[in-house]
């Protein structure tokens, strides 16, 4: 039976191939019953599942709105799994009344085989029919998966489910930015110097969670320095410096018509010694 971590695809945008292809294919819930499984095969598979999406973390996947995405999945396989549970207990509450009529049958048959009134062949038939494990009615177990599936497809819709590899290549790279031209003329970085070790691009999701981590670090070291005398006033100097280096450079007109305070106020001072040796 497939399990989770065969859907996953690193080369789809969501990291993983839930559907069969995009639009009303089957979802992942509804082909573990391919199979005709019993409820506790599910279940296990179910638990297993639950493990495999606990224990994955960024080794598995290329970005981290990927993993992001596949640890979503949790909360449908939970309910899944919460579902088949509770099919098993009422299986199980059954299985009592079940086996006594099905001895009662069993005697009934022997009686019969007894007295000659059924021949050999008739009575084994029938016993083997009587001792034949039941398999699970999947029906309504179909129309539950199909109702998960259903709702991880709606979720898929918000993240933007797409079939495309993410091998962003310089001629679309080069696109995206010319789309964004006129925005990114008030205030932007340069682009060549958002590289890793390996000199590959950061995505903007992998460059947000850059710059989310540099904000936390910069507001730790704040709180840690902001009850140091020498450090407040060092801060309070480098604060009026950097003021005094913004005046002159809206005395001198070297900012761009584009830009406003708030804008200006965001440059770092590597941006401003750009503006000043301009």
């Amino acid at each position: 039976m497939q399990g989770l971590i065969d859907i996953i695809d690193t080369a789809t945008s969501v990291g993983f191939n839930y559907f069969y292809g995009v639009g009303d294919e089957e979802g992942y819930l509804r082909r573990m019953l391919h199979t005709t499984p019993s409820l506790e095969t599910i279940y296990a598979q179910l638990r297993d599942d639950i493990q495999t999406i606990s224990e994955a973390d960024g080794d598995y996947f290329k970005t981290p709105n990927q993993l992001k995405n596949f640890k979503k999945l949790k909360k449908y396989i939970l309910e899944a799994k919460k579902y088949i549970a509770k099919l098993i207990q009422k299986k199980k509450k059954g299985s009592k009344s079940e086996k006594s009529q099905i001895e009662k049958e069993l005697r009934a048959l022997d009686k019969d085989f007894r007295k000659g009134l059924m021949d050999k062949e008739d009575y084994d038939y029938a016993t083997r029919i009587l001792l034949r494990p039941g398999v699970d009615n999947l029906d309504e177990v179909k129309t539950k998966f199909d109702e998960i599936d259903s709702k991880v497809k709606q979720e898929l819709k918000k993240i933007g489910y797409e079939e495309e590899n993410l091998d962003f290549t310089e001629e679309d790279e080069e696109d995206y930015y010319e789309e964004f031209k006129e925005p990114r003329e008030a205030y932007a970085p340069d682009i060549n110097k958002l590289v890793d070790e390996d000199n590959r691009h950061y995505t903007m999701g992998e460059f947000n969670d850059l710059y989310e981590d540099i904000a936390a670090q910069q507001t730790a070291l704040k709180n840690r320095t902001t009850n140091d005398p020498l450090a407040k006033k060092n801060n309070q100097t480098a604060l009026k410096l950097r003021n005094d280096r913004i005046k002159n450079l809206i005395a001198k007109k070297k900012i761009p018509t584009n830009m406003n305070r708030a804008q200006l106020d965001k440059l770092t001072d590597e941006q401003l010694a750009g503006l000043e040796n301009a």
